[in-house]
């Protein structure tokens, strides 16, 4: 049960953009391996990764190109 908390703890911390390193202070896990185990990464947290990706992506593109260029 404690343990099921903690692995909540660390994965809520990661989610919502904590730095790993504080969330390991924040937790009290010593261990970069022992967080590890309990921050683990889900389907949607991949997904969301490569969302966010794809918007930064994106939006470096629309930098590089001036915006009175249209495509034909």
């Amino acid at each position: 049960m404690v343990h099921d908390l903690r692995r909540s703890a660390a994965q809520a911390m990661v989610q919502s953009g904590i730095a790993e390193k504080v969330a390991m202070e924040i937790g009290g896990w010593k261990t970069r391996s022992v967080f590890d185990r309990y921050a683990i990464v889900s389907q949607s947290d991949m997904r969301a990764a490569i969302e966010k990706r794809e918007v930064h992506a994106r939006e470096e593109l629309e930098k590089e190109i001036p915006a009175t260029c249209t495509v034909q």
